[in-house]
């Protein structure tokens, strides 16, 4: 490896040593505050390594790795809902729970994981990527020790990703049996070539759909993401809605797409359960009062969304695609900063915990609209323009089943989510409202922080912006992802 190799690499050298030296940092400083400071300064050095090492790339760096715009954008993006979710994390857990630094760690290897993943050219820094990704998410997911729902949602993420890695894993097996390489890149030319395809490798294409479909929670794998969503701590569920999906989407856009689309069965496949997870979706998402299975139950209609975004879209595909998976990941920041600052004193799991909401905290009531207006697609929210460009990608292909089952299944949405804003802004009963306006149902005084108040912040006003001038962000995607 030469210099600019190394150079090139700063981002994942940052996440990583900053990783392994916070263990040690943790076990014998026992300072939250130093853990999450140097969490925060590396996750933002990660970021603006990503912008510095730009006009270097792309190269490839051994067989395992490329650095491109694309893998770039993803890893800035992954590392900023990274910093979302460490500062969340600090004001949403009590002392005692939070550790002594010890969720940052696991925090940094999660982002290194999914770094990893986004700019794998082998399967074997892909599955290598994944691992350290599951294995973080695990420990995070299960954080609250006296928590039976939250080792109950631990479970039921280990044993499908547990499941979802051996699919993959078999298939890449067989893909590697049969073309004797384990390059991404090179694997889509050898099959691009007539006659190269065989049953062998349809089949392993097929048993990595179904790995790829679990780690995505695509219908109809996607029976573990309401538990989970709704076990984990907030900050944990962030990360897994954000960190892990990007990442694992971000990869699927770049080599697994073209893989499938030279197979029909594989091909077939994605369509179903890009269909599947629109109608399955939202359909289960109606009847929930739970407002973390609400989110989860969206996400898979929302990756259902995703992929009927770019499916044949070639470059203005991937330019909708990529832009709505933005915009989805900072209405999510949005959506679960609200959920942490109303959980920290009293329950905020269902509809009736926030009913009134307005009436006893205004500026939370006004962010969770605005989360819940761009997860509908409502025009002046991100997830408007996410759903307007992923429906003229569907246009211009003339995809028109998914295009129709967009269209509906987002009417289905819009219900839903205006459940929940209608019942946020309903009048309270008399007597019922508490003295000060910032205060539960309970009467505890919903607390105030600095961190968690800032980055609600930012990400409600992205959320706007994206919502009102998408043009930068469409530019900025077209020059260095959709290339």
């Amino acid at each position: 490896m030469t210099a600019l190799d190394w150079h090139l690499l700063l981002p994942w050298c940052i996440l990583g040593a900053t990783a392994v030296a916070s263990a040690p940092l943790s076990a014998f400083l026992r300072s939250r505050a130093i853990a999450l400071g140097l969490t925060c300064a590396a996750l933002a050095a990660t970021v603006i390594a990503c912008i510095a090492i730009a006009p270097f790339a792309p190269r490839t760096v051994t067989p395992l790795i490329v650095i491109d715009g694309f893998s770039l954008y993803y890893v800035g993006l992954i590392a900023i809902c990274g910093l979302a979710a460490a500062l969340l994390a600090h004001d949403h857990f009590p002392g005692e729970q939070a550790g002594h630094g010890e969720f940052y760690t696991f925090l940094l290897l999660a982002t290194f994981g999914a770094a990893t993943i986004v700019a794998s050219a082998h399967f074997i820094s892909l599955f290598l990527g994944l691992e350290i990704l599951n294995v973080s998410a695990y420990v995070l997911i299960a954080w609250r020790r006296e928590s039976i729902g939250g080792i109950e949602a631990a479970m039921k993420y280990l044993v499908p990703g547990a499941v979802g890695g051996a699919f993959l894993l078999f298939g890449m097996a067989l893909v590697y049996a049969n073309l004797g390489t384990m390059g991404l890149s090179s694997i889509i030319s050898l099959l691009a070539r007539p006659g190269s395809g065989s049953l062998m490798v349809g089949t392993g294409l097929l048993l990595i759909a179904v790995g790829i479909g679990f780690k995505l929670a695509l219908a109809p794998f996607h029976l573990w993401t309401p538990d989970v969503y709704e076990g984990a701590p907030v900050p944990a569920a962030a990360i897994v809605a954000t960190v892990s999906k990007a990442a694992v989407f971000a990869l699927f856009m770049r080599y697994f797409y073209p893989l499938f689309m030279l197979h029909a069965i594989a091909s077939t496949a994605i369509v179903t359960m890009a269909v599947a997870s629109m109608i399955i979706g939202n359909l289960l998402a109606v009847r929930q009062p739970n407002l973390k299975r609400i989110i989860a139950y969206s996400s898979i209609a929302h990756m259902g969304y995703f992929l009927s975004a770019f499916i044949g879209g070639g470059r203005f595909g991937i330019i909708a695609a990529t832009y709505y998976l933005t915009a989805y990941v900072v209405t999510l920041i949005v959506a679960f900063g609200v959920l942490s600052m109303l959980s920290r004193r009293a329950s905020a799991e269902t509809i009736a915990d926030i009913r009134a909401l307005s009436a006893r905290s205004p500026w939370l009531a006004g962010a969770f609209t605005v989360a819940c207006a761009s997860f509908a697609g409502l025009p002046l929210a991100a997830g408007f323009f996410g759903k307007f460009y992923a429906l003229a990608s569907m246009a211009h292909t003339g995809a028109w089943v998914l295009a129709i089952t967009l269209v509906a299944t987002s009417g289905i949405g819009i219900y839903y989510y205006l459940k929940i804003i209608s019942a946020m802004f309903e009048k309270p009963v008399a007597g019922e409202v508490p003295e000060t306006p910032a205060m539960t149902q309970s009467g505890d005084k919903i607390p105030r922080s600095f961190l968690s108040a800032a980055v609600l912040s930012v990400a409600v006003i992205t959320v706007l912006i994206l919502g009102i001038v998408p043009a930068p962000l469409t530019g900025l995607i077209a020059h260095i992802v959709g290339k």
